[in-house]
């Protein structure tokens, strides 16, 4: 008797025969698990159609290939190598539409891939750190998409999507997991200073005033030892407490532009000048965005991306479910970070 592994991989070797039977045969095997991938990237019925439709199109235009894969894939279950092809297939489409601007492959990529991407990031993840884990996913996700999906759009095809994903993933993970320890430490020495210190630093090192100056600013007795002892730690860099925070997650953090000396190079002042009103136009499409959404998915985008505040924190302010939260929140990010990416 032949089990149902033997039987799986005699229809995908059936398909060498090139006859309607052998065909029909494998489609009945293969809607199943590709209806279900359709279903599990798409939000709305009518596309996951039309993905289905253009999925087994794609198999049905290689069907002639599909023994020799598998037979040189490594895959022992035809089951698996079923899914790797529907994986390779809505990872290249996803790429596709990085590579075209079309914001729904951001949509795709959260649904279809989500699962795995938590799934990497938890293993990679040491035990100690894991209480921020989803906020380790949604940071991941930023990275990800940031620049118009630009690595995902950089997918070569021909291969698994999966693994280039996976990739991906961990590098990003890894990167953030740099910037929480740097900001540790960022937090760890700001926490050291007074409250006039650390006005003196901000005063220094975000509003760029010169000594003197900040000394005046401060209006204090103390105020020139404050800003001696700031000087002479240096920048540590941007002061979280007590700060408008940066949008986190939608705008990835990376280190601060400084404007070149006009003198050495106006060329570059004036492209830096350019950058400065596209960053102005890109906030202003956020907040058209945010007012077309229901107004509890406002409250929530506001207080994450404008606010600063973790997921979890959201959830206990407003008395929701966190996991709530966090599939707001993920649907949310892909949509806003299509539009913030789209050139002006």
């Amino acid at each position: 008797m032949r089990t149902g592994e033997d039987q799986d991989a005699l229809i995908i070797a059936a398909l060498a025969e090139d006859s309607p039977a052998a065909w029909e045969a494998f489609l009945r095997w293969a809607s199943g698990p590709v209806w279900s991938a359709c279903l599990h990237s798409s939000a709305r019925r009518s596309a996951a159609e039309k993905l289905f439709a253009e999925l087994t199109e794609t198999l049905f235009e290689h069907r002639l290939d599909l023994p020799g894969r598998f037979a040189t894939s490594g895959l022992g279950a035809a089951a698996a190598f079923l899914v790797s092809q529907i994986d390779e297939y809505i990872g290249a489409r996803i790429a596709d539409g990085f590579r075209r601007g079309d914001y729904i492959a951001a949509e795709t990529f959260a649904r279809y891939f989500h699962g795995e991407i938590k799934t990497w990031i938890q293993r990679a993840t040491p035990p100690g750190e894991r209480v921020r884990i989803e906020d380790r996913v949604q940071d991941v996700y930023a990275i990800l998409l940031e620049n118009n999906g630009r690595r995902l759009a950089a997918y070569p095809g021909g291969g698994s999507f999966r693994v280039f994903l996976r990739r991906l993933t961990l590098n990003a993970s890894t990167d953030c997991r740099r910037r929480e320890q740097g900001r540790l430490r960022l937090k760890a020495a700001i926490e050291k200073l007074s409250p006039l210190e650390r006005k003196a630093y901000r005063l220094l090192y975000e509003s760029r005033l010169s000594r003197n100056e900040a000394i005046a600013r401060l209006g204090d007795p103390l105020a020139a030892a404050a800003v001696k002892a700031v000087d002479a730690l240096g920048d540590l860099g941007e002061v979280v407490a007590g700060a408008r925070p940066k949008m986190i997650g939608i705008e990835d953090a990376g280190p601060s532009f400084q404007p070149p000396s006009p003198d050495r190079d106006p060329e570059a002042l004036l492209l830096h000048v350019e950058e400065m009103a596209l960053h102005a136009e890109r906030e202003n499409a956020l907040l058209a965005t945010l007012r077309d959404e229901p107004e509890d998915v406002q409250r929530i985008l506001q207080m994450r991306f404008l606010d600063g505040l973790k997921p979890a924190e959201i959830a206990e302010r407003l008395g929701r479910d966190r996991k709530e939260i966090y599939r707001t929140l993920e649907r949310a990010l892909a949509r806003l970070k299509q539009i913030l990416a789209r050139p002006s």
